[in-house]
This record gives structure tokens, sequence and C-alpha cells, in this order.
């Protein structure tokens, strides 16, 4: 997952001649992997997990983000997004709201696979750190911490640099 702080998503009107809507978004707007689906439980009101966020310039909605753009959730599914008013992204799934509690209270997730085209070069960088983007990883059952800790080594070693 890659969160983006601070942006502006957008409804374009559907005829052309501008914006509909604009959205300040501070918080819960993240790129992520459609792997994200067999990782965190996450109950679709439309759409289909397996295809979400498979195909670069795809999205998925909360309920009520889904509502706020649109009006009724409903009306979301295939429609356009602006990502920062420029990037256009089509809505392919609406799931239900997460808890407030939630460790990853999101918006809305724009598929990965648009940021990997973006910023290829970048993202290919096995050195570099950032509090933005996070890794969830799903053991196999009765995976050990030693086996996990060998894996994150072999890991390192294949793809950072010995210095």
């Amino acid at each position: 997952l890659y969160a983006v702080e601070e942006t502006q998503m957008s409804v374009p009107r559907e005829h052309g001649g501008g914006m509909e809507k604009k959205f300040k978004e501070l918080r819960g707007v993240f790129y992520a992997e459609p792997e994200i689906f067999d990782i965190l439980d996450f109950t679709w009101l439309a759409g289909d997990p397996a295809s979400a966020l498979a195909l670069p310039q795809n999205a998925v909605l909360t309920r009520e983000t889904a509502q706020r753009y649109f009006g009724e959730w409903k009306d979301a599914i295939g429609k356009t997004i602006l990502f920062k008013n420029t990037e256009a992204f089509t809505v392919s799934g609406i799931v239900e709201d997460y808890p407030p509690n939630s460790d990853f209270p999101f918006k809305v997730l724009l598929s990965e696979g648009s940021l990997k085209i973006r910023m290829k070069e970048l993202l290919k960088d096995w050195v570099s750190v950032t509090g933005t983007h996070n890794c969830y990883v799903l053991l196999r059952p009765g995976a050990t911490t030693s086996e996990l800790d060998s894996f994150l080594a072999s890991l390192v070693k294949a793809h950072k640099p010995p210095e």
C-alpha cells in the first residue's frame, strides 16, 4: 500500500466542461495491489475483488466516499474520478466502509499498476525507505518467524547492493 497524503480528488462533468465536484482528501487515498483483497477482509457492494484493481487506472471506493462523490453509491460504478484533478480512474468497485478504529482507514484505493507505470524506476529501488509505502504479507498456515526471517534475508541479499 502506498499512502497519498493531502490530495485533491474530483468528479468531472459527464458531458465535458470542467469539474462537477472537488474533494480535498487529507487521508484515506492509497495505491494498492489487487492482492490486498486476499489479505484484508472487505464487504463488497459492487465489483469483483479478483479484477477490481487488476488494471491500471481502476479505483475502488468505500460506500461513504462513493455517496459523497456521486450522490448514490450505486451510481459510481463505471464512472470517472480524477486524482489530483488530472489523472483519470474508473470506479471498478464499491466496498462497505471500514470501522473508524481500523488500522487501514481508506476512502479510495487506486490501482498500484498506475503508479508502477508512472514511477517505474523509483519503484525498482530496494534501498530507500518511506513511511507512506507499506507491505502486508500473508503467511501460509504454520509458518514460523525463523522461516520468515530467512526469507526476508534472502530478499535483501537478492535486491540490495552490498554497500
